[in-house]
């Protein structure tokens, strides 16, 4: 439907319960789809992002995160029980630098998303809104003639589960801090009106 496209990928983010040797804590826990890293350029401190998330076994660090759960401890290898919607024991792969607190990412641990344990109703439904998803276009593309393409998409693929509350729209990911207010309660929140009175204080 849309070859300008060149990747795409989905991600779920939640604070959960995390445990390493039977002592929990919190932390916000994310599930990505296998390409998440091919879209998003973040740095790895260990391990790579073509192993990172190899399987759904696989855990991905923030640098935070590994300090925190090991201390100076190399963590590669490393087990972490997650609790979010049933147990999961998963060992760590890789170690990234800590997404700085006013990016639109929010995650400090990451897994790849399992679409065999998922629940079929969830996969299928399109007013799920914890998943954020994102695109990479060629470069050159016109999103706004993209975005007047989606409704013909919606009629195609939605049809009558078409919510009409809903928008289904592409929005370049520089502009979120300040765009009209997102559905997953995106951070950090902004209002573009604000910072014009201010700047004009």
């Amino acid at each position: 439907d849309f070859p300008e496209i060149e990747a795409i990928a989905g991600a779920s983010s939640r604070r959960s319960t995390i445990k390493v040797d039977g002592t929990p804590t919190f932390a916000s826990f994310a599930l990505l789809d296998a390409n998440f890293f091919d879209i998003f350029d973040l740095r790895f401190l260990r391990g790579n992002k073509v192993s990172a998330l190899r399987d759904t076994s696989s855990l991905v660090l923030t640098e935070s995160q590994a300090a925190r759960l090991f201390g100076g401890e190399n963590p590669i290898g490393k087990l972490v029980e997650i609790e979010r919607d049933g147990r999961r024991l998963l060992r760590v792969s890789a170690v990234i630098a800590d997404i700085p607190r006013d990016s639109h990412l929010n995650f400090e641990l990451i897994a790849r998303f399992d679409s065999a344990a998922a629940d079929p109703d969830e996969l299928q439904s399109w007013s799920m809104l914890d998943t954020s998803i994102y695109a990479r276009f060629r470069p050159g593309t016109d999103i706004a003639a993209v975005n007047r393409r989606m409704a013909a998409w919606e009629r195609r693929h939605i049809g009558s589960e078409l919510d009409q509350s809903f928008d289904y729209a592409f929005a370049p990911i520089r502009g979120v801090h300040l765009a009209p207010a997102m559905g997953d309660g995106s951070r950090p929140a902004g209002d573009r009106m604000a910072v014009k009175t201010f700047s004009a204080i």
